[in-house]
């Protein structure tokens, strides 16, 4: 489901993902088998509420994955600061 949204499934993200999804997935059809309503307003509710927070997890899930890098990032910046102010003074 998740490669057919056009979402990475591979890797230690795509699995906590997979799993998110599937809790999800569980949550909602627990709903849906009480769900006496034609129009299936309690199911259709659920699944937006879900929905809704598995969005925040993921956008969570993507600034919590970006932090080794912006880590990196300023550790290369610091070194070729303290590279520059370690040159010797022109005479």
């Amino acid at each position: 489901m998740l490669t057919a949204a056009g979402l990475d499934a591979s890797g230690p993200r795509g699995m906590i993902r997979a799993q998110g999804l599937a809790m999800l997935f569980a949550s909602v059809l627990r709903t849906w088998i009480e769900d006496d309503d034609p129009g299936q307003a309690r199911t259709m509710a659920a699944l937006d509420r879900a929905l809704g927070r598995g969005q925040r997890f993921a956008g969570f899930l993507d600034d919590l994955c970006t932090i080794p890098s912006r880590v990196c990032r300023l550790r290369s910046r610091r070194r070729r600061l303290d590279e520059d102010s370690e040159e010797p003074a022109a005479a």
